[in-house]
């Protein structure tokens, strides 16, 4: 159960950023409402949630990618509460094309950490073997 729940915590950012981009784009369209609050309703892209996994990122560390996704999460689903609750002067088109383009910063961002920091345990490793 420990490793079904780490890896469940490990990919959990990477599925909500995906349901995320998939409700936004259902939501904005207008013709999927059913599928997209029952999308939300299983993905689910809580404040709490996000937080959860940040924590949860600290406290079994897992890499820097990881907190990159989670912090693109959570800019992006306050974006979203702040458009809910007061609105944002901006078309809905717009609102998608932000947290598309935070999602691909955030994902040029984490692969290039993830890359990076391959790399450089990759010529650690070999340091030590030589």
């Amino acid at each position: 159960m420990r490793k079904a729940f780490l890896l469940l915590i490990k990919y959990m950012p990477i599925i909500q950023m995906i349901g995320f981009m998939i409700n936004s784009f259902f939501y904005i369209t207008g013709d999927y409402y059913e599928l997209s609050y029952q999308l939300d309703f299983i993905i689910g892209n809580s404040l709490l949630q996000t937080v959860l996994l940040m924590l949860a990122s600290y406290v079994f560390n897992f890499c820097v990618w990881h907190r990159i996704i989670i912090m693109a999460n959570f800019v992006v689903i306050i974006i979203s509460n702040i458009d809910a609750a007061i609105g944002i002067p901006v078309s809905d088109m717009t609102v998608l094309l932000i947290y598309y383009t935070i999602y691909c910063i955030a994902i040029i961002l984490a692969t290039y950490t993830h890359v990076k920091f391959k790399v450089k345990d990759n010529k650690s490793i070999v340091g030590r073997s030589n």
